[in-house]
């Protein structure tokens, strides 16, 4: 089976959230094939993972003065500040033949993708193994608990020279598994500081410091501005050779647009969701 596309236009948190699991559904009944989306954020949007706990985590007040939209995400993780990134997503049947039992393993499948495209723009990106705190050089085919997700790298995830350039999540449910991640092109860590929560003023700027010093952007490993287009097409290369075919670019079916729809209004734009504990 073929590999769709679909790259979205800047939207909301709720309807990127509401479409990733749109598509979710879709796959699961095999309405379209397997998916790579590639987005971006109409405001900047602080995204949190679905077991945060959002009165205890997260600045609600500064966010509204700051004009930072919030949304809970149906992966779990840390919070994740959304303004110069592409997004991706990765959709598929678990029993696709791609697909690892196991969910670090598969985690490495779509990391081994983004690290093939950010190579071919020049960026020097690694797959960083948890398991034996080395990075994995060959799996790439052809401070502790805070608020914040980029503090320090995880299993299978990328880094540039130790330090972390994309940020991962996933969830597996009946049978079809969701991870969706951040590329940071830019990162404004004062800005993620100033919309999260912290027990003291000493956790704060410890967090701050382990975010300045395990933290990488692609343009600043490229000494250049780099934009969405430019890294969304380095992308799509880069999962191509990795699953091995042309990913072939669609639309949204009318079937996800309605279901995307109504999870944006009824879930993902909810205070029962976001609020939830």
């Amino acid at each position: 089976m073929s590999w769709r596309l679909v790259v979205s236009p800047p939207l909301t948190g709720a309807e990127n959230m509401a479409i990733d699991e749109a598509i979710m559904n879709a796959v699961r009944e095999e309405r379209v094939p397997p998916t790579v989306r590639l987005y971006s954020w109409h405001l900047p949007t602080l995204s949190i993972g679905a077991f945060q706990r959002i009165e205890r985590e997260v600045n609600v007040e500064r966010c509204k003065e700051l004009g930072v939209d919030i949304v809970r995400r149906p992966t779990g993780g840390r919070a994740v500040l959304h303004e110069a990134e592409v997004t991706y997503s990765f959709i598929v049947r678990e029993d696709h033949p791609l697909i690892p039992p196991g969910v670090r393993e598969s985690y490495q499948v779509a990391a081994s993708a983004i690290v093939e495209g950010l190579v071919d723009m020049g960026v020097p990106a690694e797959i960083y193994s948890r398991e034996d705190g080395q990075r994995d050089r060959h799996a790439r085919p052809g401070t502790g608990h805070a608020p914040a997700c980029f503090d320090s790298p995880s299993w299978y995830e990328i880094t540039v020279n130790g330090k972390k350039l994309v940020g991962s999540a996933q969830r597996r449910e009946n049978g079809v598994l969701l991870q969706h991640g951040s590329i940071l092109l830019d990162f404004d860590v004062e800005k993620l500081m100033s919309v999260l929560k912290f027990s003291s003023e000493e956790r704060k700027a410890a967090s701050q410091r382990s975010l300045v010093d395990n933290t990488e952007t692609v343009s600043r490993v490229l000494g250049r501005q780099v934009g969405f287009d430019e890294t969304a097409a380095a992308l799509v290369v880069g999962f191509s050779r990795r699953l091995n075919q042309q990913l072939v670019p669609e639309d949204l079916t009318e079937f996800e647009i309605s279901l995307a729809q109504q999870l944006a209004k009824e879930k993902y734009s909810s205070s029962e969701w976001l609020n939830r504990k």
